[in-house]
């Protein structure tokens, strides 16, 4: 049930969720349909968080390669003098 208060959501209410629930919701005592013009944006919030989330990964896992990479050029350089 959405309170009659809420006027917005914040932009990482999704932020940790792996998937919304496909079932209607209730907004001021009236049934709203999935595919209403209220769950739409919901689910591209999900989704930008989502994809926040892998980019946030993806960023992570750059760094480390990157790190690696920098280690063996290291160490062919230091192979090379031998």
């Amino acid at each position: 049930m959405i309170p009659d208060s809420l006027q917005t959501l914040g932009h990482h209410v999704f932020h940790s969720c792996s998937k919304l629930v496909l079932s209607d919701i209730i907004v001021n005592d009236k049934t709203i349909d999935t595919t209403s013009e209220v769950v739409v944006p919901l689910r591209m919030q999900q989704r930008i968080g989502e994809l926040e989330i892998r980019l946030a990964e993806q960023a992570t896992e750059n760094v480390a390669l990157n790190a690696t990479i920098a280690e063996q050029a290291t160490e062919i350089a230091a192979l090379k003098k031998n």
